[in-house]
């Protein structure tokens, strides 16, 4: 999947997979055409900064490279390592690339979208309900599903952020869509309904703006998702927080609810054949999803005859 724009474009897949197996990108270093410097960090469970700097060379580097490398290490207080396919001898850890995404673990994804009880289990998460059979907080588990609901849903990376934002201002999560394209999504798991309130989208132009600090060159955000098992918000209420959070920061707010959002995943689970022409950019920006605007493109497609 090729979603970085300019120089980024090379170095894509490795950038996707350290964002969704909990890394934070900080910098890109063109250092020549055949080598670049990616700085990144994690955190550890206590909180502390773990920062590493990676050269990813084409070939073998040469001594003045990796003199970049250390001094480019030294002033980040990182651990240097390379990654390249061709076989080094150097003073560094190395790693091919099969081999780096096997250490760092890769994509997983646990298969919860299966559940023939998936429409039920989100509605009760959506309302702050533990669903039978579930252990755990449910404000955690409607993050946890909402993110398998979405990875499915556009068959690309999803990044759920956890812990670490107990030490940054972060949402719930990222989704990574084609063309450079991404959605934040915060879940509001919540008994009586989420109602809206201006410190709500106080934060989220929050998240936006410190996201595109971090990956303005990277990615184009189309839309901030909220997912809960009820809006008690009018749809003229939501669609005026969309445009307010919209009039700050070029990004829409898109609401939906707990259950459509596991309905849209057995509506495709229906239609496989179909999920690929399906545009996720055009029904995840409305102020408030509605599951017929899936049913009206996948009308669409069968109409068509095409696939």
């Amino acid at each position: 999947m090729r979603i970085f724009m300019n120089e980024f474009s090379a170095n894509d897949n490795l950038i996707i997979t350290l964002i969704v197996n909990g890394y934070h990108f900080k910098d890109f270093i063109r250092v020549s055409p055949d080598h670049s410097i990616i700085i990144f960090y994690k955190y550890d469970r206590f909180g502390g900064e773990i920062w590493y700097s990676v050269l990813i060379s084409e070939k073998s580097p040469s001594i003045s490279i990796l003199e970049t490398l250390s001094r480019t290490a030294s002033r980040n207080n990182s651990k240097p390592f390379i990654i390249c396919d061709i076989k080094l001898s150097v003073n560094y850890d190395s790693y091919t690339f099969d081999e780096f995404y096997k250490e760092i673990g890769g994509v997983v994804n646990t298969g919860l979208v299966l559940n023939p009880n998936l429409s039920e289990i989100m509605i009760d998460l959506g309302r702050n309900k533990l669903p039978k059979g579930l252990e755990g907080k449910p404000d955690d588990l409607l993050e946890i599903y909402s993110k398998e609901c979405f990875q499915f849903l556009f068959k690309t990376s999803v990044r759920r952020y956890g812990k670490d934002r107990s030490f940054e201002s972060l949402p719930d999560g990222i989704v990574l869509g084609k063309d450079s394209t991404a959605f934040l999504f915060d879940s509001k798991a919540y008994k009586d309904g989420f109602d809206f309130a201006s410190d709500d989208i106080n934060r989220f132009e929050k998240y936006v703006k410190d996201f595109r600090l971090r990956y303005k060159h990277i990615f184009n955000i189309k839309s901030f998702l909220v997912i809960s098992g009820e809006f008690n918000d009018s749809d003229k209420s939501l669609q005026d927080r969309s445009m307010e959070l919209m009039s700050r920061v070029q990004v829409p707010v898109s609401c939906i609810t707990s259950g459509d959002l596991a309905e849209m995943v057995a509506i495709i689970i229906n239609n496989s054949g179909l999920q690929q022409s399906i545009n996720w950019n055009r029904i995840f920006v409305d102020s408030v999803i509605k599951l017929s605007s899936l049913s009206t493109q996948i009308g669409k497609l069968k109409k068509d005859k095409i696939i």
